[in-house]
This record gives structure tokens, sequence and C-alpha cells, in this order.
């Protein structure tokens, strides 16, 4: 839900400044200013960061000319401005490095494995003009490997885009405000460091009415253009139809947590999330085999996957193979020296054996590298 919240308290911010920009009410910059304001404070998400960035791109490129004397006149850009500062010295600055050792630590993100940005460009913004157009296929974790010639055709789409925009600026048309608008609301995911995903469903939140109002303005114009009657509403009502065939579709993934692992493993069956995660479905189930086998898969695909190791060291417990467990439960905890649940697995299994000294050593290690945890000792 958080990024319904973001995008929600970000239509308020832009709005409120648009209607200030049209009547010059003090009033509604002051409501913008104040949304903004109290949503990074409550909400805390630096995605609240795009925002002034489209503010400025819907302003700037709205179809008028543009020249120094159009920039030196948005002072109502100060406030916004000052905001964001303040809130990325106070907040981002120590949440980035967080970020990005939680990636590490947590998600088992390796720099040395991540693409370079001039490859990331290319996948995220094809793949959020994919997701915008029709999402075919369900990707949660984007791991799937891309082909060179799906590669070339990304990197076409970037050159297209490049010229588009370039057209529309010498145009001076407002089309590439919204363009832009749309880019910047995923700016995040565009990082030099990463520290999003390569691009996700949820980013989209606040770039769809964007979108839609793009698709609108060019629906119309061409309506207009050929001098076909009531077209618009034709098309849309196709599309009604063909989203609504998908959203079913969707919808059926997402009934259960095992429906959407499922369907993201015939889309990505190179991922060791989705791996691990349909194991812990099987576990739920106790279907040990295929949790074994999901768990084992996951391992296979990354064998420093600490996650995976314990949950198939977590599966052997419940089987009764206290063997197996305890040695997929210690490789877990070598692989991830942060991972103190498989500390208190080693320990609930000593104490079963009666290694009692055993055990209260693995309980103390765990309760060190998380104090919060109440074990009864």
């Amino acid at each position: 839900m958080g990024y319904v919240f973001y995008a929600f308290f970000a239509y308020l911010i832009i709005i409120g400044y648009f209607i200030f920009k049209k009547t010059g009410s003090r009033t509604a910059l002051i409501f913008s200013l104040t949304c903004y304001l109290l949503s990074l404070v409550l909400l805390k998400s630096t995605w609240l960061l795009t925002v002034p960035f489209i503010i400025i791109a819907l302003d700037l490129f709205d179809g008028s000319k543009l020249n120094l004397k159009t920039i030196k006149t948005k002072w109502s850009y100060a406030g916004y401005i000052v905001i964001s500062l303040l809130f990325w010295l106070v907040w981002v600055s120590w949440q980035f490095s967080t970020r990005v050792t939680a990636l590490v630590t947590d998600y088992y993100y390796r720099s040395e494995d991540s693409a370079p940005l001039v490859q990331r460009v290319p996948y995220t913004l094809s793949k959020a003009f994919e997701l915008y157009v029709f999402p075919v296929q369900l990707s949660f974790y984007h791991e799937e490997p891309v082909s060179q010639p799906i590669f070339i055709l990304m990197n076409v789409f970037i050159i297209v885009l490049a010229i588009t925009l370039t057209y529309l600026l010498y145009k001076r048309s407002a089309v590439l405000g919204i363009v832009l608008a749309i880019i910047a609301s995923i700016l995040p995911t565009l990082s030099p460091v990463q520290v999003a995903w390569f691009i996700s469903d949820r980013y989209l939140y606040l770039g769809g009415a964007f979108v839609a109002l793009l698709f609108s303005l060019i629906l119309y114009k061409l309506e207009d253009k050929i001098k076909l009657k009531n077209l618009a509403l034709y098309v849309t009502a196709l599309l009604i139809a063909l989203y609504s065939v998908r959203l079913a579709v969707r919808a059926y993934d997402f009934r259960t947590s095992k429906n959407l692992w499922l369907a993201t493993q015939k889309t990505d069956s190179r991922s060791y999330r989705i791996y691990n995660n349909l194991g812990d479905e099987f576990s739920t189930e106790q279907n040990w085999p295929m949790a074994i086998a999901s768990f084992s898969k996951s391992v296979e695909l990354n064998p420093n996957y600490a996650d995976a190791i314990h949950n198939l060291g977590l599966t052997y417990m419940k089987m009764g193979d206290l063997e197996n467990a305890k040695k997929y439960l210690l490789e877990s905890y070598a692989k991830n020296p942060k991972l103190y649940q498989s500390l208190i697995r080693l320990a609930q299994i000593e104490e079963s054996q009666g290694n009692k000294e055993k055990a209260l050593e693995y309980y103390t290690k765990a309760i060190e590298l998380n104090p919060e945890l109440r074990v009864n000792q």
C-alpha cells in the first residue's frame, strides 16, 4: 500500500501547484508544499523526491517558449527544492547507506554482478513502456536473461525515444513535458548506485496518470486528423475489453501467493528467489518433497543464497532429519552471519538433543544479532 499512498500524495502536490500556476492562489501553493512536507515526514518515501522533477517537467515544457528569463521567474520551485534538500540531509543520506547495505545482506545484491547504468537504462525504460502498454508476462524480480536481439531492440527504443524528445523540444510541444514526467516518476530505478529493482509494477502507479493523459491527447489528435467520428470512444471501448481480460488473468495469478510464484516461474525460470518462495508455499502445505526440490533448485541457481539454504535446513528439521538440518543451517549462517533465524533453529536442535550449553551459545549469539528477541531459555 505504500506506493499507493505515495502516488496519492504526489497527485495532491502536483494538482495544488498547477492550481497555483493557473489562478495565482498562494493558498494552493501552500497546500501543495504542506502536502509535500507532510508526505515526506509521514511516508519517509524517497520516491516522493521525484515529484519536484515532475512538476518542473510539466511546468517548463508545457508548449510555451523556454528561455532563461522564464526559468528565473520560477521562484515557486524554491519551496520544493528546500524541503527536498532538508529531507535528503536528515533522512536520505542515512537511509541511502542503510538501503545499499540491506540490498547486500538481505537481498544478496552483488555490485560486481549488477548491470552498469548504460545497460540498465534501456532495460528499465523499455520494460516500463511494455508494462504501461500491455503487461503480457508476469515478472516479479526481472532476473530473466535478456537475449542479444532483445537487448538490441531495447537500445533501438532508447534511440527512438531520444529522437522523439528532441523533436518535441524543437516543436515546443506540451507532450514533451508529459513524457519527461513519466520518466521522472521512475527516476530511482535509474540511480547510478542501484537502490531499487530494475522495474516493478508498483513503481508505475504515479506515472500511470500521465500515460493515460498522453494516450488521450494522441487519440483525440488522431480522431481530429482523420475525421473519424467517435474514434476515441471505439478505441477506448476496445482497450477496456482487452485490459479487463488481462486484469482477470492477473487477478487469478494474484489470488494466492502460490499462484503468483507459479505464474512468475513461467516467465523467469532462472530466478533463485522465485524457487525459494515456491519452497515456502510447498512447506506451508507440508509437501516436503516439493519444498526440498524447490529450495535445492534455488541453491543450485545461487549457491550463496543463505535464505534458501536456511529454508532447506528448516524443512529437514520439520521432517525430523536433524543431521541434514544442522548441516544446512550451519551453512546458511556461514553464508550470512546476520541470519539469526538459523542460530535459533540450531539452538532448538541442540536443546532437543540435550546439548544445553551449545543451545545457550546459539541463543546468545542470536540475541546479540537481534536484541529484541524474546527467547525462552
